[in-house]
């Protein structure tokens, strides 16, 4: 084992781009998956770092973290929180064939020892130190952490730009759904069971993981962090362009391919015009980020203007190929009764090529799939992702401005409102282990 080095507290803080615990490596996962599977990804550990978080320091004098009065006993009384961080890297490729380096992280309790693993995916413009709170949090209370950066994000840009000397143009959300299947699947061995959160964009891809079909018996929550559902510009032009005769035989199915010409055109324009709106968006949102935000490492090795750039390039990949046909839409991985290939706009989702293979999403982990919104979020509500919701089991769970901290819920529920997600991680670990219980008493 490397030697484990010391930081400060604030740099730990800082670079919580953290990595896997270096008891459940990919040599664990070797010896579980036998050689008739899908070979696993050969992982590089760049770096191992103890050290000790005071969480009454870390969250209780931050003012950007509201702590409920139900948690507070809990952040005071630790203040000698002692964790291991691990960040890994692997190379994958795309499926335009362009070779790019993985890094996710781990962190984990010092001793190794832990009670389940939760993975937590990054949405849109940000990358796996989001949820630095929250990974805080949850260590203290003994669980282990992943985080996985996606393409053009965090460490993944770092480490890519170190061997490649390039980003990635236009990533499909499918490769950061492989990529974050291969960290599952190199970190969690089977028959150890976890939790995985998806905020934003991040739901598409911890969907895309899932839709694999590799960890139907290991999944134990999948919970929507106000979850991605489709390219905004699709839904705004196909409620304008609606054909009114479309129910009338013959009639209708003749006006609508005028309609679905029609729609294409405008959806072609108005991607380009929301180009320079979105483009202004993301540079703001980088811009205001504070160095430990993007991440120390990250923030020496690139410019705001720069990461605005890789930034718009995954929303490239968003769009799709063609810009007239729809982007990239969560549904069909839930609805079995849409052709994954037919939403196929150059994402991958059928790719033949693929090392693993995406399919619709099965009856089990739609029954485990719980969708949390914010009131208060203008970007992703349950009217536009009524589709999904009505395709899983679970109802939809819509937090609310906070009445003792005043806080609201908007969008950006892991930085607002960490409490409250974490509460829904501990519902889905307890109700799991009283499974267990009663199965095994």
């Amino acid at each position: 084992m490397k030697t484990l080095t010391k930081t400060t507290l604030l740099s730990v803080a800082l670079t919580i781009t953290i990595a896997s615990s270096a008891f459940a490596g990919s040599s664990a996962c070797l010896s579980v998956y036998s050689k008739h599977t899908i070979p696993v990804a050969k992982t590089k550990i760049e770096s191992v770092k103890l050290n000790v978080w005071d969480l009454n320091h870390e969250l209780g004098k931050a003012k950007e973290v509201a702590i409920p009065a139900r948690w507070k006993s809990m952040v005071e009384n630790n203040n000698h929180v002692e964790y291991r961080y691990t960040e890994k890297t692997f190379e994958r490729q795309t499926i335009q064939g362009t070779k790019y380096t993985v890094s996710y992280h781990v962190v984990e309790p010092a001793n190794g020892k832990y009670k389940s693993t939760i993975v937590l995916q990054h949405g849109f413009a940000e990358s796996a130190i989001y949820f630095k709170t929250m990974t805080k949090v949850l260590v203290t209370m003994g669980f282990r952490v992943i985080g996985m950066d996606g393409a053009n994000a965090g460490h993944t840009l770092l480490r890519t730009l170190q061997t490649r000397k390039r980003h990635l143009r236009s990533p499909s959300p499918v490769e950061d759904g492989l990529a974050l299947a291969e960290v599952i699947r190199l970190e969690v061995p089977k028959p150890e069971k976890f939790i995985i959160l998806g905020h934003s964009r991040g739901f598409a891809v911890s969907s895309l993981a899932l839709a694999t079909g590799l960890f139907d018996n290991q999944l134990i929550q999948h919970i929507s962090s106000n979850g991605y559902d489709s390219w905004k510009v699709d839904s705004m032009v196909d409620k304008q362009v609606y054909n009114p005769f479309i129910l009338i035989p013959g009639v209708g199915q003749f006006l609508e391919t005028f309609a679905v010409q029609l729609r294409n055109i405008i959806r072609r324009q108005t991607n380009r015009v929301a180009d320079p709106l979105l483009r202004n968006t993301v540079n703001n949102h980088q811009v205001m980020k504070t160095k430990q935000e993007v991440g120390i490492e990250l923030s020496e090795e690139v410019t705001r203007m720069f990461l605005t750039e890789v930034t718009m390039e995954i929303a490239e990949g968003l769009k799709g190929a063609d810009i007239s046909r729809h982007g990239y839409d969560n549904l069909p991985l839930y609805d079995v009764t849409l052709d994954l290939a037919s939403f196929d706009n150059g994402f991958g989702l059928v790719n033949p090529k693929a090392r693993i293979k995406i399919k619709h999403l099965s009856k089990s982990v739609k029954e485990k799939t719980t969708m949390v919104f914010g009131d208060s979020d203008k970007l992703i509500t349950p009217v536009d992702s009524k589709p999904i919701i009505d395709s899983i089991t679970s109802k939809p769970i819509m937090l609310k401005t906070d009445e003792e901290t005043g806080i609201a819920a908007t969008h950006f529920l892991p930085n607002e409102r960490p409490f409250d997600l974490i509460e829904v991680i501990l519902n889905a670990y307890k109700y799991e282990r009283a499974q267990a219980i009663n199965a095994n008493p």
